[in-house]
């Protein structure tokens, strides 16, 4: 009797174990699809069938990647529409064009498919899977890695079960050869290369919920960077950030600043708050020498007036998850306590990766009629204070002038942070009606 109670045991376990390894179809989150049109726009024969996978690819870059990451968990056996994920090496890659009507409406004009070699145990026959994926970048070549989540569209003919192409909304990309150093050690750090490429598309512009997909694994990696890195970055100024800031994009850059004011930022998300580790980090408002250059800005349309100009001078914003010991003992002995908003002085060296150009409200602008502030913006990986000799004449007292005249009051990164984390929100509690919604297509589409 024993021994049929144990039996009858395993089989339940077995047969639990089993329902968590196969996917979940992901059909219900691709609207106007099912397993037929599915099946019928593979492989892309001609412009409707093009067309036809196109559309599909719209319909996972709207899809809530949450939601599909959570179907397609620990999948082992998929059916058409399931959810799947796929992580390997590029071996070959083929471009194919949108319909020309459909680019308006689709907003993109051309896809990739690409022969990816799955990572499998040692030992193991090497699998080759098709990846079909929009937004990849230019720069990706032949044994890069690539990793995304997707939804089977075409299984093997020797194998029902197993899955030979996967349609992929955002393909993220770890490149072998990576064309900077700061690449490379984010792309080593796990940060999607991608995602940091499409950052500099959005430079002088406020921050978005976009910039979060790179913002917050920057983040994360620069501080693990910084407990162990001790390649040389290149030495830079605010001017060559300015000048070119897509030359200078997740670069590894080191820079001479004195920081204005420290300002302890909330992150209340819980998946922000696992990607860095904390429930906070730290914005630190600076400024960087200019040299003998003058920066002028032009005012915005419509705006009578002189150029705004800056001298010896200018904002850099850095970001870092955690302070050094002597700028928390700073703020410690000043504030004596744990202080969300600290006015600190002090010349510092900073090695860490450029983000991107971004706008912020500034009461400096403001006064002058100059529209929004812009400037860079570090991710950091490791501050050293400078001693005061080394600092500029009268820098003890630049940081506190700064505080008054250009950044006075101004939060934008803290604002960015809560911004996003409501529009997370609002994402996951409307994803169901996203879900569900109809493309406003022309209706011969």
């Amino acid at each position: 009797m024993k021994n049929i109670i144990c039996r009858l045991l395993i089989l339940t376990l077995l047969l639990i174990n089993a329902s968590t390894i196969v996917a979940e179809s992901a059909i219900d989150m691709l609207s106007g699809f099912d397993t037929q049109r599915i099946d019928a726009a593979y492989p892309p024969r001609d412009e409707e069938t093009t067309g036809e996978l196109a559309k599909l690819l719209y319909r996972l870059r709207k899809a809530d990647l949450e939601t599909l990451t959570d179907k397609a968990k620990a999948s082992a056996a998929a059916e058409l529409g399931d959810a799947m994920i796929v992580d390997g090496r590029v071996q070959a890659i083929r471009t194919l064009a949108v319909p020309e009507r459909l680019v308006e409406f689709l907003e993109f004009s051309q896809f990739q498919e690409l022969k990816i070699q799955l990572d499998q145990p040692a030992g193991e026959e090497p699998l080759i899977v098709s990846i079909v994926s929009s937004k990849l970048p230019e720069d990706v070549k032949a044994d890069d890695r690539v990793r995304g989540t997707g939804v089977a569209i075409e299984l093997a003919a020797s194998d029902p079960r197993r899955v030979d192409v996967v349609a992929v909304g955002h393909l993220q990309w770890f490149p072998t050869a990576p064309p900077s150093v700061g690449w490379r050690l984010l792309s080593e750090h796990g940060v999607d290369v991608s995602a940091l490429a499409e950052v500099s598309t959005r430079n002088r512009k406020p921050l978005m919920p976009a910039d979060a997909a790179a913002f917050y694994p920057m983040l994360s990696a620069a501080s693990k960077i910084g407990a162990s890195q001790t390649e040389p970055p290149i030495n830079a100024k605010p001017l060559d950030l300015l000048r070119e800031p897509e030359k200078y994009s997740g670069q590894w850059l080191t820079m001479r600043v004195n920081t204005v004011r420290v300002t302890r930022v909330s992150v209340t998300d819980p998946l922000r708050q696992d990607q860095i580790g904390s429930d906070h980090y730290y914005q630190i408002d600076s400024m960087g020498d200019l040299g003998d250059v003058v920066v002028q800005i032009e005012r915005p349309d419509g705006e009578v007036g002189e150029p705004i100009r800056f001298e010896n001078d200018y904002p850099v914003s850095l970001v870092v998850a955690e302070l050094p010991e002597f700028l928390a003992a700073r703020i410690q002995e000043q504030e004596g306590g744990d202080a969300v908003v600290s006015m600190i002085s002090v010349p510092i060296r900073l090695n860490g990766f450029f983000f991107r150009l971004w706008s912020y409200s500034s009461d400096f602008m403001d006064r002058r009629g100059g529209g929004d502030q812009f400037g860079p913006l570090m991710i950091v990986a490791q501050i050293t204070e400078l001693p005061s000799d080394q600092a500029a004449a009268g820098v003890e007292m630049i940081g506190y002038i700064a505080a008054a005249a250009v950044i006075l009051g101004i939060i934008a990164i803290a604002i960015w942070t809560r911004w996003t984390e409501r529009s997370d929100d609002q994402e996951r509690k409307k994803r169901r009606d996203r879900e569900a919604e109809s493309l406003q297509l022309p209706s011969d589409l």
